[in-house]
């Protein structure tokens, strides 16, 4: 209780919904979510990529959409290829080279 408690106390103290504390939290969470469920169903590579890449962009598009802030065209396309490459490298290991590199091709399509 005592930590959870200063966790709170912490979060107010720091900017509350706007602070570090709130960000740290949502990216720890989403990190821990994609990075077990990835990595319990796909695999150690795919857990790995989930919680490194693509927790930490899901969060700064979250950030920015609740911010009301339009993506741009660069943006977009940016975070689709540094989504793309790191599923590719996870899949690489995984089943082969050219799984790989169709995994990053397809990921950065969408």
């Amino acid at each position: 209780m005592n930590a959870l408690g200063g966790r709170h106390l912490g979060y107010d103290l720091l900017g509350g919904k706007r602070g570090p504390l709130r960000l740290l939290s949502r990216l720890l969470t989403y990190s821990a979510a994609l990075g077990l469920g990835y990595g319990a169903t796909l695999g150690l590579g795919f857990g790995v990529a989930g919680a490194l890449v693509i927790a930490p962009t899901t969060e700064y598009q979250l950030r920015r959409r609740a911010a009301e802030i339009q993506p741009s065209n660069l943006e977009s396309m940016a975070i689709a290829l540094v989504r793309g490459l790191s599923s590719g490298v996870a899949g690489w290991p995984a089943v082969g080279v050219y799984f790989g590199i169709a995994m990053a091709h397809s990921a950065h399509l969408r």
